[in-house]
């Protein structure tokens, strides 16, 4: 099955050509392991907010959740180390900020109130989804 971009490059490159054009150029091999690493740990922290927001409510989902955190944080460890052996930076990635997309796409609101608390955990889980996606 082919995987297609519609959103990325108006369809003039396909995975595959975005690929060799990144695996080509070092730098921007390393730029994008960044990026995915950054994501990773950024989802580690905002999976911790929510956890903390939940504050013992729904046992099962905290337990889900922190499931959730220990698998990125491994992802994170290992795009880490990736990038240190390789010699390659371990800050913050340039270019847009996905992090910003996520804070947007959030409804804090609905996290501060208890009546809404479900549809603010599901639009946090969202949020998460959306933005470690792109």
């Amino acid at each position: 099955m082919a995987v297609t971009y519609p959103k990325k490059f108006l369809n003039t490159l396909s995975a595959r050509d975005v690929m060799r054009q990144v695996v080509k150029d070092p730098e921007i091999h390393y730029i994008t392991l960044n990026r995915y690493r950054y994501n990773e740990q950024r989802s580690c922290k905002d999976l911790t907010d929510l956890i903390e927001t939940l504050d013992g409510q729904s046992p099962d989902l905290i337990k889900d959740l922190s499931h959730h955190v220990a698998d990125e944080a491994r992802h994170a460890m290992w795009l880490t180390d990736l990038l240190v052996d390789l010699g390659a930076a371990v800050n913050t990635p340039p270019g847009l900020s996905y992090i910003d997309e996520f804070e947007r796409l959030l409804d804090q609101d609905s996290l501060k109130f208890e009546n809404r608390l479900e549809d603010g955990i599901i639009a946090a889980l969202v949020s998460i989804n959306v933005t470690e996606k792109r």
